[in-house]
């Protein structure tokens, strides 16, 4: 077990969580539980890959952490806080949608706050939580961390495989590496021992070869040195020449260009001089056909400004007649549905029709004030005198000769009954009548608000005729005026198009014009500019050295053959460098021969001594291998032992793991088996027996211990008795059980259900 606690679990998508929080309690048997499915392992496996990156069993890679359809923008996170010598500590490792990976450790102070210790890298945090924990992801999940199906793949697997976890767990095969390498080398040291010998003689020959060598790398030297000072005279003859020939060559360039930029100037200038005149000639023509158009005094935009003045006024016009005719048919439409209307009435006058309103209104109003009193006279026999009659009915009817009032017998009980009787018939019979009434009354009520709607309407189709005749009158002498208006528009407008489209073709001429006496400027400017330049390119030839083709022709043949003199030079100089080089590489290999050659008589006492340091370190791994097993196996069968007795209330009393390493269980029967032999409940008890005593051999102290899954095959009745026997054997401060089932409730001081 690890000798660290721990204190909260913070998931955020990570596998089946969205978001979950897990506290966890101190030196206590916490049970998380619930359905398969609902995320009990996922809270624990995410442990060792916030601690470690270590990723749970079937799961090839971070990206199926992730929880399914989890948004790109969110990160997959896992924080664990734990408390480890004393102090308490925080790590994060977060992944985003591309699976790379961050990590962070922090210090948690007593106050509360978080110091960053190492992160965001992956590397610097991962260094700074080993710190901390002090234990290998190897180690953490062998001594603190069970699973079911990891527990009894100890007991499946073979001897072999069961000795290499054993030996893993106990550092003996790091220490089986050392052993083999030590092997290869004094197999390797033995073949070089058998095959060296030391050639004094040999050596002394060398180092006379070394001395000779040395001499004529000195005669070569002094020769290159002669010739890096002849080359150095014709390097700086040829930068003189070279000067020289540039010079010259720049003259003839700036003479050559000069001549040929002055040659295409004087072609620019005539196509200029061209350009301007055609230009003068279009322009002269245009202001011809503006003057016969008479348009030079003409306004453009004034002009313009009229016309559109005048397409208003038409449009204005046109719009004011197209209104008064739509007025005009609408009141006649609205005339004709009104005398419709009229006439279908009988043609009644409207002075009859106000009458018969009048009428009609002023009995309403009296009608409905009967029905008004009719409704409270039902009233007062439904809802107090016909309940009072027939409650003292009853009441008498319920008497046995004696009043319950004033205790004395009641004389003529039949007649008084027959008299209440005859009151309630009365009762309902004036009920009925009023009813009746209220009937016929509000019959009368709804003919005459009939009547007054078919009178009202009357009366407004008197008024939508009458507005509308007025309508249609004075429509009529507008329209006239209106369309003399438009006549009058037309023609106004008619005058103003015909000077305005001609005044479109003089401004467009004048805009012609304009252009091309542009053009003409242009011309006759860029003409000024390339007489300019032709100056320039004349005053350019003045001052500049005539330097004739052949002349440059001859002062680069000198150069060329001060080039070929400097080759012939170098030749010489690669030639000797070459055997200098040679000459200087074979003095080199040889003092490296000699030095090695004196090195390996050194290196060969050397390796007499380390083939005698290679066995004694074999033989001792030999013995270190023996001793961990010796003392390792007794204990382990001695913690399992007392964990299988627990275990099983007494029904196995003991297991033994032999050097050969098979698997034994005994039985208070007498009985042994092998474990192999054992049914599934048994099988499980002992594979999580021989784990944990493992913990207990190679891990040692007493920190948090994970349960994951590993009482599937546990009846209600071992259950108990395992779980406390964990905690008694084991030392643990903290438990943490996975289960799928509430069986764990009973041995649990926590519970955590998902």
């Amino acid at each position: 077990m690890t000798d660290i606690i721990l204190k909260k679990i913070e998931l955020q998508n990570f596998r089946t969580h969205k978001k979950l929080t897990v506290e966890i309690a101190n030196q206590a048997i916490t049970n998380i539980t619930g359905s398969n499915g609902s995320g009990k392992s996922s809270i624990v496996n995410a442990v060792p890959w916030a601690l470690y990156g270590t990723r749970p069993n079937g799961v090839r890679k971070n990206g199926e952490l992730r929880r399914e359809n989890t948004p790109k923008e969110e990160p997959t996170t896992v924080s664990v806080t734990y408390i480890t010598g004393g102090k308490t500590y925080k790590v994060t490792r977060t992944m985003n949608y591309r699976s790379t990976v961050q990590c962070d450790l922090y210090q948690i102070e007593e106050d509360g706050t978080e110091r960053h210790l190492a992160g965001p890298s992956v590397k610097s945090a991962q260094e700074g939580i080993l710190k901390t924990i002090g234990v290998s992801p190897t180690v953490f999940l062998a001594t603190a961390f069970f699973r079911q199906k990891d527990t009894d793949a100890f007991i499946d697997a073979k001897p072999e495989v069961r000795r290499s976890i054993f030996e893993e767990l106990a550092g003996i095969t790091a220490n089986s590496h050392a052993l083999e390498e030590c092997r290869i080398n004094r197999l390797a040291n033995k073949r070089e021992l058998d095959s060296k010998t030391v050639d004094r003689a040999g050596i002394e020959a060398h180092q006379k070869t070394l001395t000779e060598l040395t001499e004529a790398e000195k005669t070569l030297a002094e020769k290159l040195s002669t010739l890096r000072s002849t080359y150095r005279t014709l390097n700086n003859e040829k930068k003189q020449q070279s000067l020289k020939v540039k010079e010259m060559r720049k003259h003839y360039t700036v003479r050559t260009n000069a001549e040929a930029r002055l040659e295409a100037i004087e072609e620019r200038i005539k196509d200029a001089k061209e350009t301007a005149t055609n230009a003068k000639e279009q322009a002269d023509l245009i202001s011809q056909r503006i003057q016969k158009a008479g348009g030079e005094a003409i306004n453009f935009g004034t002009i313009e400004a009229m016309y559109n003045s005048k397409l208003e006024s038409l449009n204005a016009a046109r719009t004011h007649l197209a209104t008064l005719n739509s007025t005009l048919s609408t009141a006649e439409a609205h005339s004709e549905e009104a005398q419709e209307y009229i006439d279908s009435m009988g043609g009644i006058e409207l002075k009859d029709a106000e009458e018969t309103l009048k009428a009609a209104q002023d009995k309403l109003q009296q009608v409905d004030q009967e029905i008004l009193a009719l409704n409270g006279e039902l009233a007062a026999i439904n809802q107090a005198k016909l309940p009072e009659a027939r409650g003292t009915l009853e009441q008498i009817e319920s008497i046995n000769g004696t009043c319950p009032t004033c205790d004395q017998v009641i004389k003529d009980k039949d007649k008084i009954v027959g008299a209440l009787r005859e009151s309630i018939r009365l009762l309902e019979n004036e009920k009925n009548s009023l009813a009746q009434n209220l009937r016929d009354k509000t019959a009368l009520s709804t003919e005459l608000r009939n009547e007054i709607s078919d009178s009202q309407e009357l009366i407004n189709k008197y008024q939508i005729l009458n507005n509308a005749k007025a309508t249609i009158a004075e429509a009529r002498k507008g329209i006239s005026k209106a369309q003399k208006r438009v006549t009058q528009a037309e023609t106004a407008y008619d005058t103003a198009n015909t000077v305005y489209q001609d005044a479109k073709q003089v401004e467009s001429l004048s805009r012609e014009l304009e252009n091309h006496n542009s053009i003409r400027a242009r011309a006759l400017n860029a003409t000024q500019t390339l007489n300019n330049e032709a100056t320039q390119c004349k005053e350019t030839l003045k001052v500049t050295p005539n330097v004739s083709e052949h002349a440059l022709n001859l002062e680069e043949k000198k150069l060329s053959k001060l080039d070929e003199g400097i080759a012939t030079n170098v030749a010489k100089g690669y030639e000797i460098s070459a055997t200098h080089t040679e000459t200087k590489t074979k003095q080199v290999a040889l003092q490296a021969q000699v030095a090695k050659e004196l090195e390996e008589a050194k290196a060969y006492e050397s390796l007499l001594q380390e083939k005698e340091l290679i066995l004694t370190v074999e033989k001792a791994l030999k013995e270190f291998r023996a001793d961990i097993g010796a003392e390792a196996l007794p204990s382990l069968t001695k913690y399992a032992s007392e964990l299988i007795a627990g275990f099983t209330n007494g029904k196995i009393i003991g297991v033994t793991v032999t050097e050969d390493f098979n698997v034994y269980a005994h039985f208070s029967s007498g009985e042994t088996r092998e474990a192999s032999l054992l049914s599934g409940g048994e099988l499980s008890a002992v594979s999580l027996a021989i784990g944990l005593s493992m913990s207990k051999v190679f891990g040692g102290s007493s920190g948090a211990l994970i349960l994951d899954e590993a009482f599937t095959a546990y009846d209600a009745n071992n259950l108990e008795a395992t779980v406390k026997t964990i905690r008694g054997a084991m030392g643990a401060q903290q438990i943490i059980i996975i289960a799928h089932n509430d069986t764990v409730d009973a041995v649990s001081d926590y519970h955590i259900r998902l």
